[in-house]
């Protein structure tokens, strides 16, 4: 066979460990099988990549980032990830109020068990039912610049309470809650 340059060959849709490759060691071209090129980089990895590549990953191997960044194959037990699952539950939504009544939620997750009830307490002061809320952390904006108004909120026994304030006026009022997004966590 006459020798050809490398881009006058036909292209090979799919390899196997058997297939011949040419190298070109110390200036002269020399043949070797795939496989051994696969052993040769196999052989150059460390870490979390070459027990990949050189082992079966049981359900009891993880892949994850040690301290210094790089990545190490680790056993697990289920306590260990449990601790690395959040272990609160949320609930996500925007917020739309007007006039007199209660705001009105579009729930964006909800992973509470439950169905969280809003209603209107007085003038600028709101209050939902969340179930078992024992502790929650409420993360609402502080500010709304366009409105000149201000979010609080707090815990009470049987759920958890929101304000709306205008700073300009200054005074509790109703009608500022448009299109804010809360999010209520619960921790047991």
């Amino acid at each position: 066979m006459p020798d050809k340059k490398i881009s006058a060959l036909t292209s090979l849709s799919s390899l196997s460990d058997a297939d011949v490759i040419p190298v070109v060691s110390s200036s002269i071209t020399k043949k070797t099988i795939l496989s051994t090129v696969y052993t040769y980089i196999a052989s150059k990895l460390t870490g979390a990549i070459s027990t990949t590549l050189t082992s079966n990953l049981t359900a009891s191997k993880l892949v994850v980032s040690n301290g210094s960044g790089k990545l190490a194959s680790s056993s697990y037990s289920e306590s260990d990830l449990a601790s690395a699952i959040p272990v609160y539950q949320k609930y996500v939504a925007v917020l739309n109020q007007s006039g007199t009544s209660a705001p009105v939620a579009t729930i964006l997750e909800n992973t509470t068990g439950g169905t969280p009830t809003w209603s209107r307490l007085a003038v600028g002061s709101y209050s939902v039912n969340i179930g078992n809320a024992s502790k929650t952390m409420v993360i609402v904006p502080t500010l709304n610049d366009a409105q000149d108004m201000q979010i609080g909120s707090g815990h009470y026994i049987t759920g958890t309470a929101i304000t709306t304030y205008n700073i300009s006026t200054p005074a509790f009022e109703d009608d500022l809650l448009v299109d804010i997004l809360i999010e209520i966590r619960l921790y047991p």
